[in-house]
């Protein structure tokens, strides 16, 4: 699986079983997610470590938050 179930559930039972919370989340995150990588590529083009490390911070939080456990993991 790409995305780990049980962080689906654990967010849809945050929101209070709506389903529609979930859909938004994971649509925040698959419209942020490209942004965080290209801002990582640049960091890490313009040698500036501590923009990379925010990013890839920031991606790995929010990997693991929606699920993506193999993203998250890297």
């Amino acid at each position: 699986n790409v995305i780990e179930p049980s962080a689906i559930k654990g967010i849809q039972a945050i929101a209070g079983g709506s389903t529609d919370f979930v859909i938004e989340i994971i649509d925040c995150y698959f419209e942020d997610a490209p942004g965080r990588i290209a801002a990582m590529r640049e960091a890490f083009n313009q040698q500036d470590w501590t923009s990379l490390k925010r990013a890839a911070h920031t991606l790995n939080s929010t990997s693991a938050t929606v699920g993506a456990i193999r993203l998250a993991q890297l």
